[in-house]
């Protein structure tokens, strides 16, 4: 009977152990965040580390952060907060959203009348996020704007990048 009571004992103090650590992990206001890829290079490298608050309370254009989409978790820059208004344009059938960088005004000017001009609003309780490397990134100008809500955590002092 000694026995028994002493590895019960033992077992309740190793399951109060473990729900400490999980609680404090879940709880916990900061994430290590591993870059995979290169649609964020060349402001981060591919399995680059930063650190990342679990406070999204106050975003802002130009941070970047951790997002939890249909496909699994991305790590994109802010380009649009809500009530922005994005350009796009549509050529030869199909609609792309600018980020005047890769795709500017100037350089829509020398497609002529071959190129339809719009805007598209960013609704109340969501974002425009974009890769800072446009070439390898898939971001809203393929996903559309991204919830809010979908948002996991906010890297601590980003790099500036190409898009901020």
């Amino acid at each position: 009977m000694l026995v028994r009571d002493f590895l019960a004992h033992r077992l309740f103090k190793l399951g109060v152990w473990i729900v400490l650590l999980v609680s404090a992990y879940l709880l916990q206001p900061y994430r290590a965040v591993i870059f995979v890829g290169n649609s964020m290079s060349p402001t981060y490298r591919n399995l680059e580390v930063a650190l990342a608050s679990t406070d999204i309370s106050h975003i802002h254009k130009g941070d970047v952060v951790v997002i939890e989409g249909p496909e699994g978790i991305i790590v994109k820059r802010i380009a649009y907060m809500p009530g922005d208004w994005v350009d796009k344009f549509e050529f030869q059938g199909e609609w792309y959203y600018t980020d005047g960088y890769v795709v500017s005004p100037h350089s829509l000017d020398k497609l002529g009348s071959r190129v339809k001009r719009g805007q598209a609003w960013i609704p109340g309780g969501y974002i425009f996020v974009l890769g800072d490397n446009a070439v390898e990134s898939v971001d809203s100008r393929q996903l559309g704007a991204i919830p809010i809500s979908s948002i996991r955590c906010v890297l601590v002092h980003p790099k500036s990048g190409a898009n901020s």
